[in-house]
């Protein structure tokens, strides 16, 4: 609903994170999320923290999302959001504003208000948006054989003949028919349930005012169970007094919240994951089956595959906690000397602490059994324990002045000091090879449990000042400057300032009153600014972190055999870093028409970070991995535009239209001298990079050679084709430009909204693409219907060096090995889809029962209404896998990489009803 910014949710899960970007990506290596500021203080709003040595966001491995921070804001506590999206809106709020804020502001009561009372309550029922498309012609086998040990759909085309499937168990075995079962997937899921219940008391005297709020959110999602499940409990406080001069306000919050989530990604040695394995039953089995994972038929010594595990079994023993308490408060005292001059305190904390706990089972066939002799992969079971303490002090102290020297001029400044101090606390454990199975604790092992510690804190001490200047309520300038000093930057270059500029002309105010007829209102603005951007911590010199060693799959961790290790860190720091600098200026108008039925605000942005800091990759001969270093220039160029029409409106019924667009353009303009490109992140042979002249986020992987005589692929002896000796471009994950579209139509005490939501261009990684090509359920993989082929327009070496038209073909013994990326690296090209789509992203219905009902009744309002999210999805045809907004990579750069192997995102339907007495 607002131009420039771009809004997604990583999945479908309860409480999963949501990602906010303003005007695009400008920094390589640090946070590109806006600041969140409520009531005046900053909160944090990074990932809740679950990092180990089994679980992370990179590459391929398992991933877990439990949502990110300002998740834990209660939306009725909300009064107003404010979107500051240019530097020099943001100049005054420090270094973390440098992409930008979004500023709350909470409710709160109202002097001399009578007691206000109000409920809230919500019921929401969801279900999966996008399933991916699956071939439904192919069932159980491998090769074109009928081979009833494979999880994957690569043997003979159905005939509906009842035949047996799966292992002997006790001289018996099951029978079916071989058909396809188009819902077995979709059956696996079932209907998410989400209620969320408020209450809010507010009031006030003649000198004070109270506000006072409970909410509960209960939510179950869509995975069969209880282990995708978001419980949060949220109170607030919030009070002020008046005095004669002293105005005093303080508020506190707290959030416990409580959740599972499903581990997504590949296992590995680590356990499998439910929706890995999933993805690998034939399209013939029925999943739904399986759910007794202690069925002889069902269970680990016997189900029908050792190359995946029973779903339900990686479900149901694979699992995790999270718990965390939260506590945001803040106190602000404002002292007013005279009409002109006052002078401001603001207190705020934002403190939590959680534990997280996440186990793997044994997964272990019994000696003897069917899947023992067929070489099962063993899991030794691990439990790991998390505490993680995070705490966030900010402290602001301002002198204002409200100055109207004449009855055309006014200016009005403030001045102010802050102290900005965070500590993050991290203790971590782990063990493995558990010995008494399914008995979760760090001394059940016969190993001693891995255990580390992480603490950081860092300072930021800045002063600033702004000066706002009108003349008769059309002219205005306002001017911002600020400086810090941070401790994670060296001692001699920790200080760094940065101005802003801002000016508007009401236009309209000089017209003749003939043209304010057709002219409503009419303004020019434009603004220059500068932020900067500290280092993270640790950026400046080598420190020592107990020894672990990365293996393919799990890592060998220290203390060993009695033995512990501590290791020089294998990044080389920098003490001569200098902090990120970001200018930008914009240019814009915002038009009303006709006594505001037209409307029109458009802006045109041109911003350039530069000094990027980012641990630059170091050949492995140094002794390090990489170097932190100042380098590189990002540009953000773009237009927003907003556009509101009233095209009706009379007494009983208006009809607002409401559209807008934002086209960003991301270019890298330079990099660290000798370095090509910055890999941001990978699966297997598909790079994330930064490539200069390139957007930020380009995909580079293997594609074909190509003959340069006919232009024609060139392919091996066994038809397959050949890869260029380097790697070749696909393209980007830069939108060509969002768009917005939202009616509202109001009949009496009927309101009803919807809004589409659009996107084009882009590209997106799809790992769930990619087990499908594997196990044969993809519907791309029944080209000709698997019978030989000739890879198109293709040529093939006759023997003496020259290449003449390929007639090698290739068939059903082949094909499985024609569809996955170890055999044929070209076809990763298919794992990279296009991001665009339409989203009938929400629909409201509302309906507010008369006052006239309530005149003998304590109730002074009633809305009870209906609402839909994400009902409809449109994607380009290559798409038909997953929701393009699903990630598995984050919540910053990387997070637009896509998803490996993530869950589906949701649509929902619900029903709430507030009444207010």
């Amino acid at each position: 609903k607002v131009a420039g910014v771009s809004i997604s949710t990583a999945s479908g899960a309860p409480g999963a994170s949501t990602k906010v970007i303003l005007r695009g990506y400008s920094s390589l290596g640090t946070s590109n999320s806006p600041l969140y500021i409520i009531d005046g203080i900053p909160i944090d709003n990074g990932e809740t923290p679950v990092n180990s040595q089994s679980i992370s966001g990179g590459n391929d491995s398992r991933n877990v999302d439990f949502g990110n921070r300002a998740n834990d804001i209660n939306p009725n506590d909300i009064e107003t959001v404010t979107i500051l999206k240019g530097a020099a809106a943001t100049a005054l709020y420090g270094s973390r504003a440098a992409n930008g804020i979004i500023m709350i502001t909470t409710k709160s009561g109202s002097l001399k208000e009578k007691m206000k009372i109000e409920l809230t309550s919500s019921a929401t029922f969801s279900t999966p948006l996008r399933i991916m498309q699956m071939q439904n012609e192919f069932g159980t086998g491998w090769n074109g054989i009928d081979d009833l040990t494979q999880n994957g759909s690569w043997g003979p085309k159905f005939d509906g003949v009842v035949r047996p499937w799966g292992n002997i168990v006790d001289n018996s075995q099951q029978i079916k028919p071989y058909v396809a079962l188009k819902d077995n997937v979709k059956d696996f899921f079932e209907t998410g349930q989400s209620y969320n219940n408020g209450l809010s008391i507010s009031g006030g005297t003649d000198k004070a005012t109270y506000y006072l709020s409970y909410n509960n959110i209960n939510d179950n999602g869509i995975i069969p169970g209880n282990k995708d499940e978001y419980k949060r409990n949220a109170f607030t406080l919030k009070g002020s007094t008046k005095g004669k001069n002293l105005t005093s306000t303080a508020s506190v919050n707290y959030i416990n919240k409580k959740g599972r989530a499903i581990t997504t990604g590949q296992g590995g040695s680590d356990g499998a994951t439910m929706w890995e394995n999933l993805l690998q039953i034939p399209r013939d089995i029925s999943i739904v089956d399986m759910k007794d994972y202690n069925n002889k038929f069902n269970n680990i010594d016997n189900f029908f595959t050792p190359y995946a595990t029973n779903p339900y079994y990686a479900l149901n023993e694979n699992s995790n906690d999270y718990n965390e308490d939260r506590i945001i408060g803040n106190l602000n005292l404002n002292y007013k000397f005279n009409d002109w001059l006052a002078a401001e305190y603001r207190l705020g904390g934002d403190i939590s602490n959680s534990q997280r706990k996440d186990w793997v089972a044994i997964y272990l066939p019994s000696v003897g059994s069917w899947n023992d002799a067929r070489g099962v992969q063993v899991v030794p079971g691990s439990d790991e324990e998390l505490a993680y303490f995070s705490r966030e002090l900010t402290s602001d102290f301002l002198i204002t002045t409200n100055n109207h020297f004449t009855e055309d001029f006014s200016l009005n400044s403030a001045w102010g000091f802050n102290v900005n101090e965070r500590y993050h606390k991290q203790e971590y454990a782990r063990v493995q090879k558990l010995s008494i199975p399914y008995f979760y604790s760090l001394s059940n092992s016969p190993d001693a449990p891995f255990a580390s510690t992480d603490i950081y804190k860092r300072r930021l001490f800045g002063v600033y000042g702004q000066v706002d200047m009108a003349y008769k309520d059309f002219l205005f300038l306002s001017i911002t400057g600020r400086n810090d000093w941070s401790s994670t930057l060296p001692k001699n270059k920790d200080s760094f300032f940065y101005p802003g500029l801002n000016a508007g002309f009401v236009f309209s105010d000089l017209l003749p009153d003939a043209l304010k007829n057709i002219v409503s209102y009419g303004k020019l603005r434009g603004s220059w600014g500068k932020t900067g951007n500290d280092a993270p911590p640790y950026s400046l010199y080598p420190y020592y972190p107990q020894q672990n060693i990365a293996l393919d799959y799990g890592n060998l961790n220290f203390p060993l055999q009695g033995i512990n290790a501590f290791t020089v860190g294998n990044q080389l720091g920098n003490q001569n870093l200098s902090p990120e600098i970001s200018s930008e200026w914009e240019a814009g108008t915002e038009l009303k028409f006709f006594n505001n039925r037209i409307g029109v605000d458009f802006s045109y942005y041109d911003k350039t970070t530069k000094n990027q800091i980012y641990a630059v990759p170091l050949p492995a001969s140094s002794g390090y991995v990489s170097k932190v270093m100042n380098f590189g220039k990002v540009e953000n160029k773009g237009i927003e535009l907003l556009v509101s029409l009233t095209p009706v409106k009379t007494s009983s019924f208006q009809w607002d239209f409401i559209f807008n667009y934002s086209n960003n353009r991301n270019k890298v303009l330079s990099l660290v001298s000798g370095l090509d490109k910055i890999v941001f992140t990978h699966v297997y042979d598909v790079d994330f990079v930064a490539v200069k002249g390139q957007p930020l986020g380009v995909f580079q992987g293997p594609v074909n050679l190509i003959d340069s005589t006919s232009g024609k692929v060139v392919v091996d002896g066994s038809g397959f084709p050949k890869v260029a000796a380097s790697k070749g471009t696909y393209g980007n994950a830069q939108a060509k430009y969002m768009m917005g579209i939202t009616n509202q139509l109001r009949y009496k005490n009927f309101n009803l909204s919807f809004t589409f939501d659009i996107r084009e261009g882009g590209l997106i990684y799809c790992g769930t693409a990619e087990l499908s090509y594997f196990v044969g359920n993809a519907a791309q993989t029944t080209f000709n219907d698997r019978q030989p082929f000739v890879v198109p327009n293709s040529v093939v070496d006759d023997g003496t060096g020259h290449y003449v038209e390929n007639n090698v073909p290739i068939d059903m013994s082949k094909t499985t090995d024609y569809y996955y990326h170890t055999s044929n690296l070209n076809i990763e090209r298919n794992l990279v889809l296009d991001r665009s789509y339409v989203k009938l992203r929400e629909v409201v219905l509302s309906y507010n029962l008369p006052e006239s009902l309530f005149k003998n009744l304590p109730v002074k309002g009633l809305t009870f209404g209906v609402v839909g999210k994400n009902l409809l999805l449109w994607t380009p045809k290559s798409n038909n896998f997953i929701d393009p907004e699903t990630t598995t990579f984050g919540n910053d750069l990387t997070g637009d990489f896509g998803e490996f192997r993530g869950l589906p995102s949701v649509r929902s339907f619900g029903a709430n009803l507030r009444v207010t007495f």
